[in-house]
């Protein structure tokens, strides 16, 4: 049973692995998990050392970023056989528990989640693990209780609200000795961040519990379902209490903070979800039949194009890929007139790291050609224009084109098109990003180094 909802999950989580966002925070697990997490800083405050641990497991067998990210689906998988043993292990209703794991494993809502690659990240699973942990009364229990709820907790602080599950554990002084050592040092430094954290005011997090309906479909009635036979239930009762506290912690904090969102609310979805066991198989499993839905066919690796996505950067470093192994080392660099890019330059150093790229092909030097990822708004005439003096075009989609070319003509390129924007009254491009990926391999060569060949600056 628990072999078959894993398989379910997996695939459901697979099958939207081209969408998977690798841009901002959903790259930064993996730049930190490639220097190494445990010497290396997290990538932002608000999260922890224990979150790049399965990234850095990942990339040891990952021979691209793509093999990456499905390796982390698979993790995000684990929610499902995770929640159903929990299940199973309250009230020995196979199909019961069976449906809590179809439950976890389709949830649109989760599945969402998954594929954002940076919302809550892998805190749902976590949740889960600690959830099965207090079912476990044995020697083990109170030692995996204590790290699935560090782990949870360093994926995102706002895990902090299952720590009422923490009640059904019969502590001794050595496990709970490792929760303090794991999870205080992490709190004292969130508390130091407390204050950039809170809103100007309170707020109510109504727009959350209205977008985790909106996204969750049918699968939200099945959470609804569950709730009520987990409290009624004698057996589920024990995890949907503690549960229910939890979700009026993540409400609380979410008003007190100013600043609540709908994946937030799936951080608990585990505990919840085991309240489905509390009624008879027939029952539960007729429910997760009609109101829960399989996601759509799988897509090949390079379809998607859409900006920010793993298959637009599949595609972006297939086009790179070819050019590297010539007398030049490359560095692959950015520039663009909008927001966000389409590609993160440092996803494509990463993922030709996975290729097999050998690190004196990827240097910034005098050397060096430079790969430039330009980002403009769909059909923008940058886009289109020829080839500049001095470089050439290795691809171009909608919002992305790629140019090649020496640093004297990187430079000599954007000297003229800063020029011709400030004279149009539009802002000056962004650059930059090579130091992301230059940190991977050269980290001596210092963040100067990769803006020799810009004429104009970041603002």
């Amino acid at each position: 049973m628990l072999a078959t909802v894993f398989a379910v999950a997996v695939a459901a989580r697979w099958s939207t692995l081209p969408q998977s966002m690798v841009l901002g925070d959903s790259l930064g697990p993996w730049l930190v998990a490639y220097r190494g997490p445990w010497s290396t800083a997290p990538h932002a405050p608000p999260y922890g050392w224990l979150l790049a641990v399965p990234h850095a497991v990942i990339l040891g067998w990952a021979s691209s970023v793509y093999d990456a990210v499905a390796g982390i689906r698979v993790v995000d998988a684990l929610v499902a056989p995770l929640g159903a043993w929990a299940a199973l292990r309250l009230t020995r209703r196979v199909g019961s528990a069976l449906a809590v794991g179809l439950l976890l494993g389709l949830d649109p809502g989760l599945l969402d989640t998954a594929t954002s690659g940076a919302e809550a990240y892998q805190a749902p699973v976590a949740v889960a693990l600690l959830v099965l942990a207090t079912t476990i009364q044995g020697r083990a229990g109170p030692w995996l209780t204590a790290g699935s709820f560090a782990w949870a907790v360093m994926c995102h602080p706002l895990a902090a609200c299952v720590a009422p599950l923490l009640l059904r554990v019969r502590w001794r002084l050595l496990p709970l000795s490792l929760l303090l050592a794991l999870v205080g040092p992490h709190v004292l430094d969130l508390a130091s961040h407390a204050s950039d954290a809170i809103g100007p005011e309170p707020a109510f997090p109504t727009s959350a519990v209205a977008a985790w309906v909106s996204q969750g479909g049918g699968a939200v009635a099945v959470f609804a379902v569950a709730t009520g036979a987990g409290v009624r239930g004698r057996a589920t009762r024990r995890v949907m209490t503690p549960a229910l506290v939890s979700v009026a912690l993540l409400l609380g904090s979410g008003t007190g903070l100013g600043y609540l969102r709908d994946h937030h609310l799936r951080i608990v979805s585990a505990p919840v979800a085991v309240g489905l066991a509390a009624l008879p198989s027939p029952v539960a499993l007729f429910v997760t039949a009609v109101l829960l839905r399989v996601p759509s066919t799988p897509q090949r690796a390079g379809a998607l194009r859409r900006p920010g996505t793993l298959g637009l950067l599949h595609s972006t470093t297939t086009a790179v890929a070819p050019v590297l192994g010539t007398h030049r080392p490359v560095v692959v660099d950015g520039l663009r007139t909008v927001h966000t890019p389409a590609v993160e330059p440092g996803a494509v150093w990463l993922d030709l790291l996975l290729r097999g790229t050998p690190t004196a092909q990827l240097d910034a030097s005098p050397e060096s050609e430079v790969v430039v990822l330009v980002t403009a708004r769909r059909h923008a005439p940058l886009l289109q224009t020829p080839e500049p003096h001095g470089l050439r075009r290795l691809a171009r989609e909608d919002t992305q084109a790629i140019w090649i070319g020496t640093p004297e003509a990187v430079h000599a390129w954007s000297t003229g098109l800063c020029a011709d924007l400030v004279d149009a009254g539009e802002p000056v491009p962004r650059v930059g990003g090579a130091w992301d990926g230059l940190a991977l391999v050269h980290p001596e060569r210092g963040a100067g180094r990769v803006s020799e060949w810009w004429a104009c600056s970041d603002p």
